[in-house]
């Protein structure tokens, strides 16, 4: 259960209600009825509120969140060790057989301390919701998520049989005698912790398996192709920080598969620092 501790002395969070496009309001009232017949969500008397946002998902639908930032300032953070993807991909070496879960709405599944909902209050048309469950938006679902991940499934993920990232899961073993049985004690923990996933994402006994961004197979982790392809086809030149700063992120990522990164993406990086003027030049052409 998730507790939303705020700073002591802070004010309510209270941010008045935006006037959005019909369209909009229309979307954010089918997707508020929705985590309403869920459980999700609850009616609320709360004297915070917060204003609904759609966010565009990548099959081009649009998902409900909440603009969050405002309590997200005066919530204690979490301490929790999240996981680095380098040692993720680490702990790949030496397999051969995958299978891999991803949560459905992972976040949704853990519920908020009955104290703490109201701190989670937003405006729909009609009234005033409050999450029941933990929404996306909030600072600390992420590390809060992981900690009770690595709670539930402590056991395969010490002995390196499973992956945990966010809501994404790899079971791997190598070979596939061994792969049933990690399977079956994977499904097991799934059933008795009552953790949910995606049905239309579900693979199993896979010999190659893309995850976190990464091909893997017994021939060892290799980047994503179609990464590398997004890379390369990167429109160049790059006119702001805020460009420089996607580009550099995206092939930061796959800096183990660079040899030299930093060195050759320094006139990159010396674009974001503010002190600097932007310009881009030939340096910064070569190094992206």
């Amino acid at each position: 259960m998730h507790s939303i501790e705020l700073i002591p002395g802070s004010a309510r969070s209270f941010v008045p209600r935006y006037r959005r496009p019909p369209h909009l309001v229309e979307a954010i009232e089918r997707q508020a009825e929705e985590l309403l017949k869920k459980g999700k969500v609850q009616p609320s008397t709360s004297a915070s509120g917060h204003n609904p946002l759609l966010a565009k998902k990548n099959d081009g639908s649009w998902r409900m969140c909440v603009d969050f930032k405002p309590p997200n300032k005066i919530t204690v953070k979490q301490k929790f060790p999240m996981h680095r993807v380098e040692e993720i991909l680490d702990r790949l070496q030496d397999s051969a057989v995958y299978s891999a879960f991803e949560f459905a709405e992972a976040f949704l599944q853990i519920p908020i301390h009955p104290e703490g909902r109201h701190k989670t209050a937003f405006y729909t048309r009609p009234r005033k919701l409050e999450y029941t469950c933990m929404p996306f938006g909030l600072v600390n679902p992420p590390t809060e998520l992981q900690r009770q991940l690595n709670h539930d499934f402590l056991g395969p993920i010490a002995e390196g049989l499973m992956v945990i990232y966010i809501d994404d899961v790899l079971v791997l073993s190598r070979n596939l005698q061994g792969h049933l049985q990690h399977l079956r004690r994977a499904l097991r923990l799934l059933r008795e912790k009552q953790w949910f996933v995606k049905t239309q994402k579900c693979l199993f006994f896979m010999q190659t398996i893309s995850f976190l961004g990464f091909h893997v197979s017994a021939a060892g982790v290799e980047p994503d192709p179609a990464k590398i392809e997004a890379i390369q086809r990167w429109p160049l030149p790059l006119y702001t920080r805020t460009d420089v700063q996607k580009f550099v992120g995206l092939a930061s990522y796959h800096h183990n598969f660079i040899p030299g990164f930093a060195s050759i993406a320094a006139p990159l990086t010396g674009l974001l620092k503010k002190e600097e003027q932007f310009i881009w030049t030939e340096n910064d052409d070569e190094a992206a």
